[in-house]
C-alpha cells in the first residue's frame, strides 16, 4: 500500500484522474513523505526506545495511582472549572473547532466516527484525520473512545492516534506526542513519527482486547515542558495502561485526532481538552518524575 502524500499538498483536490494512477506512479509515490502515521506500518520502524535498550524512564509509577483509577470517564473534576467537553452535538460544531481531512470523521448520534472504511488498497478511503483549530500546547487530553479490533486483520488495522503539541510546521498530523492504540495488535504507545516511514517509540506496552468484540477505553495524555505521561484504559477488564516518554518537542501546538482502517468504525464518545484540577495536577506532577 501506498504511503500518503505530504501535508503541504492536502489543500489542493486530487484530480480524478490523480485518483486512477496505475500501478506504476503508485511505486513513485510510495517514495514520497506522507501525512498520516500508518502509510509505512509494516517498514523499519526507526529508532525505538521501548525495546530492550530504550531510555529507563521510571517504569515504576505505582505511586501515585493511575489517574484513570480514580477520574473516571473523563469527569469534570479531572480538569479545571469550566473546562467542557468538545461539541459533538453536529458536524458543524465539530468543525468549528477542528480540520478533518480526507476521509474525515463523522458526527453520528453524539459521537465522532472514524469509518467504517472500506479497506482498499486507496489509503485516503481508509484515513481519517482532524486538526485542531486552536494550539493549546500543554493540556490534559482525556478521551472515551469503542474500537472493535480483528485479530485476523492486518497487524497495523484498527489504530487510533491522539496527538498532543503537533509542533506549527509539523509535516505529519502525528509530529507531535502521540498516544496511539494498536487495536490488532493489543498495545498503546507513544511515539512521534518523524519521516515518511520512521519514528521514535518511547514506550510501548501490551493491553488485553478481545478481537471481534466492541472495547470500550478511557485515555489520557498530558506534558510538561519536555516530559510526556498516559494511560489508557480497558473499560471491560478494567486494566490501565501507563507510559512516560521524554521529547524535546517545541512548545504549544496543537491536538489531533486520526483513525486508520478501521472494520467497524471507532467512536470518540468524549474528548476534553484544558488545564488540569489542582488534584489532578499534582498526581500528574508526580507522575512525571522518574522515579529514582
Amino acid at each position: 500500500m501506498p504511503a500518503p502524500l505530504p501535508c503541504v499538498a492536502k489543500s489542493s483536490a486530487f484530480s480524478v484522474a490523480a485518483q486512477r494512477l496505475s500501478a506504476a506512479a503508485w511505486m513513485f509515490l510510495a517514495l514520497l513523505p506522507a501525512c498520516e502515521s500508518k502509510g509505512g506500518q509494516m517498514m523499519d520502524p526507526g529508532p525505538d526506545l521501548a525495546g530492550p535498550e530504550r531510555v529507563d524512564l521510571g517504569r515504576d509509577m505505582a505511586d501515585p495511582k493511575p489517574l484513570l483509577a480514580t477520574y473516571a470517564g473523563c469527569g469534570s473534576d479531572l480538569f479545571a472549572d469550566g473546562t467542557k467537553p468538545q461539541d459533538f452535538g453536529s458536524q458543524a460544531a465539530f468543525e468549528a473547532a477542528f480540520r478533518p481531512a480526507w476521509a474525515k470523521p463523522q458526527v453520528k448520534d453524539g459521537a465522532l466516527v472514524f469509518g467504517p472504511h472500506p479497506l482498499t488498497a486507496d489509503w485516503w478511503e481508509n484515513y481519517s484525520p482532524a486538526e485542531s483549530i486552536d494550539k493549546p500546547g500543554d493540556v490534559l487530553l482525556c478521551a472515551r473512545v469503542r474500537l472493535t479490533t480483528q485479530a485476523n486483520d492486518p497487524v497495523g488495522d484498527n489504530s487510533f492516534e491522539l496527538t498532543l503539541r503537533k509542533p506549527e510546521m509539523g509535516m505529519y498530523e502525528t509530529s507531535g506526542m502521540v498516544l496511539l492504540i494498536e487495536g490488532n495488535a493489543s498495545f498503546v504507545a507513544l511515539r512521534t513519527r518523524t519521516g515518511q516511514d520512521t519514528w521514535v517509540t518511547y514506550d510501548r506496552v501490551p493491553l488485553r482486547m478481545q478481537s471481534g468484540s466492541e472495547t470500550r477505553f478511557e485515555l489520557l495524555s498530558y506534558g510538561q515542558g519536555s516530559r510526556f505521561v498516559a494511560e489508557v484504559k480497558n473499560t471491560s477488564t478494567g486494566e490501565i495502561a501507563r507510559l512516560r516518554a521524554e521529547s524535546p518537542l517545541p512548545a504549544g501546538g496543537s491536538v489531533t485526532v486520526l483513525g486508520w482502517r478501521s472494520r467497524n468504525g471507532i467512536y470518540v464518545d468524549t474528548l476534553v481538552m484544558g488545564q488540569p484540577s489542582p488534584a489532578a495536577r499534582d498526581r500528574l506532577n508526580v507522575a512525571l518524575t522518574p522515579a529514582s
